[in-house]
């Protein structure tokens, strides 16, 4: 294995910390185009252009036709024939005979174009009406894909705890082929395949989860191994029923408790951790110091009695007391990140052999190893779970439902990244991720924080953290100032720190920071370098047998224009559109001259047909041939408008900010590679956040587990809080004592109540310490952000980076809700990194809906002119929102992958709209199924590299 890159880029020099993580889907990307109803998606795009053609064309006959009317002198016989074929152009209509017939009247060329516009019309309606019979062919077909993939046990295994239903359906009808699911329930398996090839959700059996090599060799294949967990909450009612019981209780102090004067200041019980106080009694004191590092009742209540010179009853009265108040906790005999929870918990319940029994009933369903394609034994298992558990629940008032989650693990490393080909772009990512930090939602919360520090205990003060976290708190429930507004705003109940708003001159920093971030996305607002068509790539056209080059007679053929490279000439009667036309000319019939001519003659262009694969009958109308559409993107997909900005501008930027701006010192990023680029999905705080997760899933499968030194410039909160995302390997050299939480024994814990803030006058920011060695709060788990508890999330929010980049709120992104107009943004690439995706915005009222009149194929075409409009591509994807509030954003954080050309997605699609106020297009960056292999993600962690100086 190659050491991970390190390298210096424009802004400074960086190292990859640590091992890629990879996360592969668990479906192929071919899939997604097995899935497509292909011809009848090539027979849209192209029936689409030519509609638009046929409008443009039409149009500039019907002018050319009211110049004529104008001038022409005739009699009353000819004008009404001519007033009637201009309007029937106008509408888009073949003419009548008698319409039709005045063409004889007209300049040749003229009568010629308006004689190719009458045939191509009419070969489209032709067209059109054989567009229905195709979709339900292509559908037939993707529902007999659909069939087979249901017998597929990857597929089973995965629905056994997805889809319980959706499962019971598919078998029955893999047992009997007449009994097809209803088209809901299609739409729904459907889904649910697309977003197991599309998307790399973290928390799925359709997941392949490892650790990647930093090497130029691809690595040995390795097994698959499937992860079974007990979900996180029912794992913390079972810890904490174990630590309740008398022969195992161990007690604490809360290591919230901080002695403030008279009085010892403390949190009260999860979830929202209301803050109560005590007296700092003597008797209180003595407790406090006696079980900082655990005792059992006895001895404390033994302690007590002959510190104070007190009875023993009246010492055991007194510690019951303090159990009740909170100030002593139980204990979990279990650590917090230990791996096998059960395994211990049964060891600690020596003193309840039968509860231990219970417990490993529990556990050897659990752990056994079932690889993922044996479904029978899968099912067999989670009913022997089922068993174990309800008589585990019985027992300790547990819920009686157990619920469980699945993870694949390759146990080997799953794929090498070559440090050659990667270190130029992540030096790119390395200005990236140093820029972001302008954009860091965490700024603004840091800057209120030490103007609320500074105007409330001094400049330079020194403030426990659980006191600052308590007055903060009563400052958002009852501060009415201005600087109470924007506490309230980012760290109120119902804040979305996210979409803070820096207009408040109660924080003077904050309109610095608005000219920071206004300048630091300024770039981005500059004209594209590359403009793609608005509409959908190259026109296209029906041509029909009259048509030069069309074999066959009585046929019309719609194919898009691709000729083979020995084709590739223009005809000789279309001239050269690379060539500004010259005003007051038109093009030359006999050449590709422009001459000054009658405008009457101005010759449409058109295309050579080519050959096609798949032949459909219409239904009322002439053979009619369209070839099944290309791969992923197609020959005519939209090609986005990008704006490239040079890294060396944006280090320039970086260094000209000021010093109260800093940045975190790792940094991990979610990627993908498109080309020759990075597209950055998502970046949080390192730290080995996402490597911590995939170093327990290789414990748990038995696989080898790679050393990682524990990092000794951060402190971790230990707890799993509820989650099972949350369960990882420590990363941390220390660990934080907070209530509720079991550290590992002999660890270096430092209790939240020793935790100070300070104010530096100079900077005039906070930070957070522990005696004279500062410190930044970590959560590595995976659903850190959601689970925290009140004092966690707050020194989390204040004291440690965040999301820079977060699918809810991405940078250089306008979060309105509900936006008036259709917002159409470029690509955005600092270097060889995408740092946005293109997009688009569209009120509810700006996307064609369903509707009960008119058919699915004519559905698809409103669709496709929609998208030919707006330069939308047939593949992106899908967010929407509701008319609440801007927040409501963050809720639809999760998009849906769209195909245009899969009907089934374009029903989940319309069903989507239903209630939304807002749709989000994003384009697919990278195409899923472009290398035709399975969409992968990896996330790289850059650290801050310490050069000699």
């Amino acid at each position: 294995m190659v050491t991970p890159p390190e390298g210096r880029s424009p802004a400074g020099p960086w190292r990859v910390a640590d091992a890629p993580v990879v996360r592969l889907a668990g479906l192929p990307a071919a899939l997604l185009t097995t899935l497509r109803c292909g011809v009848t998606a090539a027979a849209v795009d192209l029936l689409d252009a030519e509609t638009a053609w046929l409008a443009r064309e039409g149009a500039g006959l019907a002018d050319v036709l009211h110049d004529l009317i104008g001038a022409r002198d005739d009699g009353p016989r000819d004008r009404p024939a001519l007033i009637g074929l201009r309007r029937a152009v106008h509408r888009g209509r073949v003419p009548g005979r008698r319409e039709a017939d005045v063409l004889d009247t007209l300049p040749a060329a003229f009568a010629a174009r308006v004689r190719a516009w009458c045939e191509r019309t009419a070969a489209h309606r032709v067209a059109v009406a054989g567009l229905d019979d195709l979709l339900t062919a292509d559908r037939e077909r993707v529902v007999g894909v659909l069939r087979d993939t249901a017998a597929d046990p990857l597929v089973r295994r995965a629905l056994v705890l997805a889809s319980p239903e959706l499962l019971a359906e598919l078998d029955r009808w893999v047992a009997d082929p007449r009994r097809v699911p209803q088209a809901q329930k299609l739409v729904r398996l459907v889904r649910f395949l697309v977003r197991a090839t599309a998307k790399t959700s973290p928390f799925s059996t359709f997941l392949d989860t490892g650790l990647g090599v930093w090497d130029g060799t691809d690595p040995t294949p390795s097994r698959r191994c499937a992860v079974l967990e007990l979900d996180g909450s029912l794992l913390h009612r079972l810890r904490t029923a174990v630590a309740a019981l008398p022969a195992v209780t161990t007690v604490e102090a809360d290591p919230s408790a901080v002695v403030d004067g008279d009085r010892v200041v403390l949190l009260g019980a999860s979830p929202a951790e209301p803050t109560g106080t005590l007296p700092a009694s003597p008797a209180v004191l003595r407790c406090l110091d006696t079980a900082r590092s655990g005792v059992r009742v006895p001895e404390l209540v033994r302690d007590l009695a002959a510190g104070t010179g007190g009875d023993h009853d009246a010492a055991a009265r007194f510690v019951a007391r303090l159990l009740d108040t909170g100030l002593l906790r139980p204990r979990s005999p279990v650590p917090d990140l230990e791996p096998d929870q059960l395994g211990r918990l049964s060891e600690a319940l020596t003193g309840h052999p039968d509860l231990g029994r219970l417990v490993d009933a529990v556990r050897v369903p659990l752990v056994a190893d079932i690889p993922p394609a044996e479904v029978a034994r899968h099912r067999a298992r989670l009913d022997d779970l089922g068993t174990a558990w309800s008589a585990l629940a019985d027992r300790l008032d547990l819920p009686g439902e157990v619920r469980v989650h699945e993870t694949v693990v390759a146990t080997g490393p799953s794929r090498a990244l070559d440090p050659t080909t990667w270190t130029p772009h992540l030096d790119d990512l390395d200005v990236v991720r140093r820029w972001l930090v302008v954009f860091d939602w965490k700024v603004p919360i840091r800057l209120a924080v030490a103007e609320f520090v500074r105007t409330r205990f001094g400049a330079g003060a020194r403030v426990p953290l659980p006191v600052l976290h308590r007055e903060i708190r009563l400052a958002v429930a009852h501060d009415r100032s201005p600087l109470g507004d924007v506490l309230r705003a980012l760290l109120g109940p119902t804040a979305r720190p996210w979409f803070a708003d820096l207009d408040s001159a109660a924080v003077p920093r904050f309109a610095e920071l608005r000219a920071l971030r206004a300048a630091a996305g300024a770039p981005a607002d500059r004209e594209p370098d590359v403009e793609g068509p608005k509409s959908g790539g190259p026109d296209h056209r029906i041509t029909s047998a009259s048509d030069p080059g069309t074999a066959g007679s009585g046929s019309a053929r719609l194919d898009r224009e691709h000729p083979a490279p020995e084709d590739r000439h223009r005809r000789a009667d279309v001239p050269d559109r690379t060539c500004p036309r010259p005003a007051g000319t038109h093009p030359d019939p006999a050449g590709g001259r422009w001459t000054a001519a009658d405008p009457t003659a101005e010759e449409s262009v058109g295309t050579e047909p080519v050959g096609a694969e798949r032949i459909a009958r219409g239904r009322n109308g002439p053979e009619w041939t369209v070839a099944e559409s290309a791969g992923p993107g197609g020959t005519n997909a939209p090609q986005p408008d990008i704006v490239r900005i040079d890294p060396a501008e944006v280090a320039a930027q970086i260094r000209s900010w000021p010093a109260w701006l800093t940045g975190p010192a790792s940094v991990g990023c979610y990627l993908q590679r498109a080309d020759d680029r990075l597209v950055l999905n998502a970046v949080h705080a390192g730290h080995g956040r996402q490597t911590a997760r995939v170093r327990h899933l290789l414990d748990r499968a038995g696989a080898p587990v790679p050393a990682r030194a524990p990092d000794p410039r951060v402190a971790e909160f230990t707890g799993l809080f509820g989650s099972t995302l949350n369960a990882r390997v420590p990363t941390a050299r220390y660990e934080i004592g907070y209530p509720g939480t079991t550290g590992a024994p002999g660890g270096e814990r430092l209790p939240v109540a020793d935790l100070v803030v300070r104010h530096d006058p100079d900077l005039d920011l906070v930070g957070l310490w522990h005696a004279d060695t500062p410190v930044v709060p970590v959560h590595p788990g995976m659903m850190a952000d959601f689970h925290l508890p009140p004092l966690a999330r707050f020194a989390d929010r204040a004291f440690n980076p965040a999301y820079q980049v977060h699918p809810s709120a991405p940078p250089l992104v306008p979060h309105d809700a509900t936006p008036d107009a259709v917002v159409r943004l470029p690509r955005v690439e600092i270097g060889s990194v995408v740092v946005r995706r293109a997009r688009w915005t569209f009120p509810i009222d700006r996307v064609p809906p369903r509707t009960a009149a008119g058919s699915d194929a004519d559905h698809l075409l409103r669709l496709a002119a929609w998208r030919r409009e707006h330069g939308v591509p047939a593949r992106c994807f899908a967010r929407s929102w509701g008319e609440e509030t801007a927040v409501s954003v963050a809720k639809a954080r999760k998009p849906s992958y769209v195909d245009f050309g899969d009907w089934f997605l374009v029903a989940a699609f319309d069903r989507r709209l239903s209630g939304r106020s807002t749709v989000l297009l994003e384009e697919a960056l990278p195409e899923p199924g472009a290398d035709g292999t399975h969409v992968a993600e990896y996330f790289v962690e850059l650290d801050d590299r310490e050069e000699a100086p």
